[in-house]
């Protein structure tokens, strides 16, 4: 497994529920099962909070915690385009 999803496996950044939030995202994998929801608290365009909370294998823990990590403070439009990569 690579090295890096297993850093972030081990110690998941911003895992949880925000208590306030503008924007909340349900998502579950038809094919595995995997549930995610993330939460976000947007002020003017900027993601200024996110969290996530997971039904979930290891290895997409370890992907929401990178994207958490990867889109903070970031234009909501940025990261619509970043997540197309």
């Amino acid at each position: 497994m690579n090295a890096l999803l297993l850093k972030y496996a081990g110690g998941l950044k911003n895992y949880g529920t925000l208590k306030s939030f503008t924007h909340k995202c349900v998502y579950k994998n038809q094919t595995c099962g995997d549930k995610v929801v993330l939460y976000l608290k947007v002020n003017k365009q900027l993601i200024k909070k996110i969290s996530y909370k997971t039904e979930s294998c290891l290895i997409c823990q370890a992907a929401c915690s990178i994207f958490s990590d990867c889109v903070m403070n970031k234009k909501v439009n940025g990261t619509i385009n970043f997540s197309k990569i």
